[in-house]
């Protein structure tokens, strides 16, 4: 759940050029029983607020058992938001987890204040039995810390990580990044492993940390390079160290933003091994290392295709679930396009030829066909063309991805020409495969599944503390403003007018947080695109943000106090799972 939540507010962070760090110490549980909806909804805020009021630096979250003990068969764990902000004066640190007091200051004005978000977010952590507090001073930042309490797995599911096979045993790393914090968490991490890193700041260093080894007679057979350093990035430097003949044995796993899709061709052409996307998680670091230095984990018989290093995925498509179909009669390929589905983290339904392709389109919607050119039946030139004259009179346009064994020269023209949005000849690699995909979704982005969850029933308890005539008083506020608070925003993006914009959705933010953190986050994110001015980007964002609002306005008519704590129910589950 942690790595998750913090995913989705990397993409806000890196666009500021803030660093994310997150760091849990080992003796936090891998799993416990809690809610996890009020923790997510809690860094969530926390976060978010810490990368609004930061220009530059960092934010680091630290995840560790708190000081106090608890009852036996569970856990309080202190969550620390650490970031290099403004800071908070002295004055105002006593009421920040007050509502509304920070309306009308220059901070506000500037930044953007946090409404409701910090009072909430003292609510919930008060309902997961724990306390919020504030340590800042004006020009060295904040840190934003709370405690939850947690219950034990009874019987905790058994794992491997903390015993890395004996291939990473002293193995000698080289760890590239300009940022300290994370070189330190890096160091720490593989020590914990028993491996022996050795730390570079730059590319200077590292590049003479590699040659020293070489002397020593100690060489490094694994770098992990940060992809954006000021000096030199990741891919130019392993672009340097692949010159050397002398240091072309070392590995490279890339550390990546995520944010540059371009670089997925120079990463395969320089022979990256792997990238992992920030902010890191421990465990998903060891896993790669195994994957790269000792081949763990590739299933046996499956061809196991180079490296997959992942573009960005488009910023309109982070959690937005992808619903695909495969078209394939062969059952080697239908199995190998499977398992590199897998490895870039997606899944699709299976057809084992045209006819049943086009049975499943009839009966649920797809966001993407991976189509094999050459069937039985109806081979994919048939298929396109039938769902091509549905559309039609049908209206939508399905992506389709042509596959084919047989690569001719005339045959991408010809695909293109029957309606096919890009062509593959096999055999392909899974970084060739995700980066058509990432061409495709980027024209023709995947259709918002309907929101079931875009009322947050327990952040609105919150909100209005229970009383009815709140609720009441609120939802009326919500649904006299939706219509007013849309059209300004579409009035300023009309006239290309960033500051106005900007304003306009720090307002709906403040409103819509309240009641869903998924609207919320796209007033926030429109409000980011606003404030550097990627009034492009602002369209797709307008209109997700148009939908969500003017359904919470909808939902909002028949809201009670009795509807918010039935909905909030689940949440309540003792038996739901929570971890960070």
């Amino acid at each position: 759940m942690l790595g998750a939540t913090l995913r989705a507010l990397a993409v806000r962070a890196h666009k500021k050029g803030l660093e994310l760090v997150c760091q849990q110490r080992p003796e936090v549980p891998d799993a416990m029983i809690g809610d996890a909806g009020r923790l997510r909804q809690v860094l969530l805020n926390l976060v978010g607020n810490a990368i609004k009021f930061t220009e530059r630096g960092e934010i680091v979250v630290l995840v560790e058992n708190a000081a106090e003990p608890a009852p036996e068969g569970e856990v309080l764990l202190r969550f620390a938001v650490t970031d290099t902000g403004i800071g908070i004066p002295p004055e105002k640190k006593a009421k920040i987890f007050q509502a509304f007091e920070q309306e009308d200051t220059s901070t506000t004005r500037k930044y953007g204040g946090t409404g409701l978000g910090l009072t909430i977010a003292a609510r919930l952590v008060a309902l997961m039995g724990g306390q919020i507090s504030v340590d800042s001073a004006p020009g060295r930042g904040s840190t934003f810390a709370f405690t939850a309490r947690f219950g034990l797995q009874p019987h905790p599911s058994e794992t491997t990580a903390a015993s890395p096979t004996v291939v990473l045993c002293g193995l000698p790393v080289l760890i590239v990044d300009d940022n300290a914090t994370n070189r330190h968490i890096l160091e720490e991490w593989l020590r914990g492993y028993a491996m022996a890193p050795t730390v570079a700041d730059d590319g200077v260093t590292a590049m003479a940390a590699l040659w020293r080894g070489i002397a020593q007679g100690r060489p490094y057979p694994l770098a992990l390079l940060d992809g954006r350093m000021p000096d030199i990035d990741g891919l130019a430097l392993a672009a340097k160290i692949r010159q050397q003949a002398e240091l072309s044995a070392t590995r490279f796993i890339l550390l990546t933003s995520g944010d540059r899709p371009g670089d997925l061709t120079r990463a395969r052409q320089l022979g990256v091994s792997a990238a992992l996307l920030k902010p890191l998680q421990q465990r998903e670091l060891l896993q790669a290392i195994l994957r790269v230095m000792g081949h763990q984990g590739e299933p046996e018989g499956v061809p196991v295709s180079p490296a997959v290093v992942r573009p960005a995925t488009p910023e309109g498509l982070v959690g937005v679930p992808l619903r695909m179909l495969v078209a394939e009669d062969n059952d080697f390929n239908r199995d190998l396009l499977e398992h590199i589905l897998a490895r870039l983290g997606l899944s699709a339904a299976m057809a084992v030829n045209g006819r049943e392709a086009l049975a499943l389109l009839e009966r649920e919607p797809f966001d993407l066909l991976l189509l094999d050119i050459h069937m039985p039946e109806l081979d994919g030139f048939q298929v396109v063309g039938a769902i091509r004259e549905r559309e039609r009179t049908a209206g939508g346009h399905l992506p389709v991805i042509a596959l084919t064994a047989r690569s001719r020269k005339e045959d991408p023209e010809r695909c293109l020409r029957a309606g096919m949005d890009e062509y593959l000849a096999k055999p392909f690699t899974a970084a060739d495969l995700w980066a058509a995909i990432d061409r495709v979704l980027r024209t023709h982005p995947p259709r918002q599944p309907p929101r079931l969850d875009l009322l947050d029933a327990p952040v609105l308890l919150a909100a209005c503390g229970g009383d009815p005539a709140m609720l009441r008083k609120m939802c009326r506020a919500l649904q006299s403003r939706v219509p007013e608070y849309l059209a300004t925003v579409r009035d300023a993006l009309h006239d290309q007018d960033a500051l106005r914009l900007r304003q306009a959705a720090h307002k709906f933010y403040g409103m819509l947080s309240a009641f869903s953190t998924a609207a919320g986050d796209q007033a926030a994110d429109l409000e980011d695109v606003a404030t550097h001015r990627l009034l492009p980007e602002a369209l797709p964002i307008v209109e997700q943000l148009d939908r969500c609002a003017t359904e919470l306005a909808r939902l909002a008519g028949g809201l009670t106090i009795e509807t918010l704590r039935k909905q909030a129910e689940p949440a309540d589950d003792p038996n739901r799972t929570a971890s960070p």
